[in-house]
């Protein structure tokens, strides 16, 4: 049985009904009947003024007029069964605004007229205090560093010890790394399979007792590299209006997940259904906000009835969408995110008090939900009394506070009171080659005319002079539209340094360091002899007579190795293909299957290549997620294609290093990989000393 409430419209406008309560009786035998007692709070019928148009802006109020309830099945058959009047306005809650949105825009509202209700728009109200203000009027007191005084976090959990105590034991390292994840998904402190850990993700912390907390995928089951239970999806646990049902079936859940090895479970999603075609229903309950806050309530009181076990509701808040759900800004008034996107977790935290919570990919009115302080900061903690883990959804968007230019990415999330980023590493989604240690460089040059390297030579030396650099002069050229362009010069030795030394046998830090000391060349020629060389760091280097062999020798040294065999996923920016297709013909010659998505198919079908075509994540099942999972990609070619690629993009990324699959984002990358590859089926790849090549044998 379901109660509907239909409010009078007053001057806010209001939904026909709403749903106030449901009960569920049991099976019942021909004939039997059983009866259901509801409990009505007239608090839970009030509607949020975000305009002032009832003369108390940032409060929920009660209108005067009749509340009329109805009881039945379904909010179509239900019938009147009692009216509630109210004879002057009420409030029951004041507040003050949060989260309004900043961009101007409509918003509809139902009207009362002679001929019923008819639809109307009114511009939104938009944010009118200062975000800036708010924050420094309710900065915390800074903890002063004590150093390790033996508090380990066993003294907080017996309380011997406070957690502030334990807390001012950790110095800048610490915290920092007790604010992240580790590393990327399936870490190796946690089962197999994992989608990431956090809490003692560093020797240190361990010693001082704080646990490895392991977090694995939800809500339909257990996903770790094992066998686990199948859970239905969210909406048809919500489907059974049985809230008793959803309960007991997170305790056998929670057991499961203690068996298994996991401490907190992604789940349950509760946001809205707002469209049937969102790629994530069936993780979230009902378009209902009471239904999603209740039953997502009964699932972490189920989970969270093991001890040592958390639920992690998600995605707080507004994650309308699949697609492109990074990137999305969800607009919405005030009103209608407290009414309607908030209202689940605020009943959700109010009745289960869940131990974990994540927010959202998207933005919500300007700002990414990992960055929200209003949200997170004043909404969660402040309003509703949260004090629990707030962890962000896999990965996040870098960004600076724009009221504090000195505060951005971390700091700007953990100001926010968003504790932990998981799974500890933030995407960068630049090309690589926008900074050296992200690139793979050639000595010599392969690709580049001499004319470009006669000016190269030229425009150092000038440098050198004009400046009056004696030592290393570390100069970065670009090259582009027949222009030699200067990116930086820099007069210190960098990491290249010792690669360049190796392959050239020139010992080059001593020598920069004898003419830094006043020293002549001509003056010190043995030096010119090999020595000890300073070591390279984070760097590899692939020794080979030919390009390609050394290019094969750098990625397998890098823990990129190359495969010999297999299939060759591509999809490349329409721009790029032009530059594809020598690639891809060496490919196929080697014996690589190729398979492409639909506009690189496209353009391989017309050049002949024989190929296969896969979906891209959004056009269904099975896509190119799918192939790398069941690892049937041996290597991955995919350029970016902008913003409306970004999602395919990231998510292959992301899997292609889960996978260990080797990636290549350019098609300079890709050429020289196709090159390396051939070497090492065709050439010579008899190993030789340092010594050897340094003396051209």
């Amino acid at each position: 049985m379901q109660v509907y409430a239909a409010p009078p419209q007053g001057k806010l406008g209001k939904p026909l009904r709403n749903l106030a309560a449901f009960g569920k009786t049991k099976l019942l035998s021909p004939g039997e009947t059983e009866t259901l007692e509801f409990r009505l709070n007239p608090a839970d019928f009030a509607s949020f003024d975000d305009s002032g148009v009832t003369g108390h802006k940032s409060a929920y109020v009660l209108e005067p007029g009749e509340y009329v309830l109805y009881v039945g099945g379904d909010v179509r058959r239900a019938r009147q069964a009692g009216v509630w009047r109210l004879d002057a306005l009420r409030v029951t809650k004041q507040l003050t605004a949060q989260a309004a949105p900043t961009a101007d825009f409509s918003r509809m509202k139902p009207q009362e007229t002679a001929s019923g209700l008819v639809p109307v728009y009114e511009p939104v109200p938009r944010r009118e205090t200062s975000r800036k203000a708010d924050i420094l009027a309710h900065l915390p007191e800074a903890t002063p560093f004590t150093g390790d005084r033996g508090i380990g976090f066993a003294d907080v959990c017996d309380g011997s010890a406070s957690l502030d105590d334990f807390a001012a034991q950790l110095d800048i390292r610490e915290l920092d790394a007790i604010t992240r994840g580790e590393g990327l998904m399936d870490s190796p402190l946690g089962p197999a399979g994992n989608a990431g850990v956090l809490g003692g993700t560093t020797a240190s912390l361990r010693e001082k007792g704080v646990p490895t907390i392991t977090t694995t995928d939800g809500p339909s089951g257990i996903r770790l590299a094992c066998y686990a239970s199948l859970l239905p999806c969210g909406t048809a646990l919500a489907s059974s209006w049985n809230p008793a049902l959803v309960e007991k079936l997170g305790v056998r859940f929670g057991r499961e997940m203690a068996e298994r090895g996991s401490d907190i479970l992604l789940g349950p999603g509760l946001n809205i259904h707002r469209d049937p075609l969102c790629g994530r229903n069936f993780e979230y309950y009902s378009e209902d906000p009471y239904v999603s806050g209740v039953m997502a309530a009964a699932m972490v009181r189920g989970i969270q009835s093991n001890p040592g076990r958390s639920a992690c509701p998600k995605h707080f808040a507004c994650n309308n969408q699949e697609w492109m759900r990074n990137q999305t800004d969800s607009r919405v008034s005030e009103r209608a995110l407290r009414e309607i996107y908030l209202r689940g977790f605020e009943l959700c935290v109010a009745r289960a008090k869940p131990l974990t919570l994540m927010t959202s990919y998207n933005k919500v009115n300007g700002v990414w939900a990992h960055y929200h302080y209003d949200l997170v900061t004043n909404i969660l903690r402040g309003e509703w009394g949260y004090d629990g883990l707030v962890i962000t959804d896999w990965w996040m968007q870098p960004a600076v506070d724009p009221d504090f230019p000195d505060v951005s990415n971390n700091a700007y999330r953990v100001r926010a009171q968003v504790d932990v980023l998981m799974p500890g590493i933030m995407e960068h989604i630049e090309r690589a080659g926008i900074h050296s240690g992200d690139s793979a460089c050639s000595i010599p040059p392969v690709t580049l005319a001499k004319k470009y390297l006669d000016k190269i030579e030229e425009q150092a030396a000038a440098i050198a002079r004009d400046f009056r650099v004696k030592g290393i002069l570390n100069v970065q050229f670009a090259v582009c539209e027949d222009q030699v362009w200067i990116i930086e010069a820099n007069p210190r030795a960098s990491r290249t340094v010792p690669v360049v030394s190796k392959v050239t046998g020139m010992p080059l830090a001593r020598i920069a360091t004898y003419l830094m000391l006043g020293h002549s060349l001509s003056e010190y020629k043995d030096i010119l002899k090999p020595h000890p060389e300073m070591r390279a760091t984070g760097e590899v280097m692939g020794l080979a007579p030919t390009f390609g062999m050394a290019y094969f020798k750098a990625q397998q040294a890098a823990g990129s190795r190359l495969p010999l065999k297999g299939t060759v996923l591509v999809s490349v920016s329409e721009r790029e293909r032009k530059y594809l297709l020598p690639i891809v013909k060496t490919l196929h010659e080697l014996g690589f299957k190729l398979v492409a998505t639909e506009g690189t198919a496209k353009f391989l079908a017309e050049n002949g290549i024989p190929h296969s075509e896969v979906k891209k994540l959004n056009e269904g099942r099975p896509n190119v997620a799918d192939l790398i999972k069941n690892r049937e990609v041996a290597l991955i070619i995919n350029t970016p294609i902008g913003r409306l690629g970004k999602i395919d993009d990231s998510c292959i990324r992301m899997l292609a290093i889960q996978y260990k699959i080797p990636y290549m984002t350019t098609i300079a990358a890709a050429k020289a990989s196709a090159a390396g590859i051939r070497e090492a089926l065709h050439g010579d790849s008899s190993p030789k000393s340092l010594q050897e090549y340094q003396a051209g044998r």
